[in-house]
């Protein structure tokens, strides 16, 4: 879970970083400068790589209850011929 909210963020801030270099979002010393399109294009992949391997990871670890599992955990019925 941790990693994915890590990707998610390292997704918004690359794109933040590669709006800016394009000239998009003016008003930062990184406006216009394609070093940040190139740097916050590479650094969005990588967030979606790592938010990808994290919400994979965290769907691993629910392991789905076979059948006999899950009738042993139902609740069962008395017997009426004991009481």
């Amino acid at each position: 879970m941790v990693l994915g909210i890590v990707g998610i963020l390292l997704v918004l801030f690359g794109t933040g970083f590669a709006l800016q270099g394009d000239g998009i979002l003016p008003g930062s010393m990184m406006s216009g400068v394609q070093f940040w399109l190139y740097a916050g294009s590479a650094i969005a992949v990588i967030g979606v790589v790592v938010a990808a391997v994290g919400f994979m990871m965290g769907s691993m670890k629910e392991k789905p209850k076979t059948v006999v599992e899950d009738k042993q955990d139902a609740p069962t019925r008395p017997d009426p011929s004991t009481q």
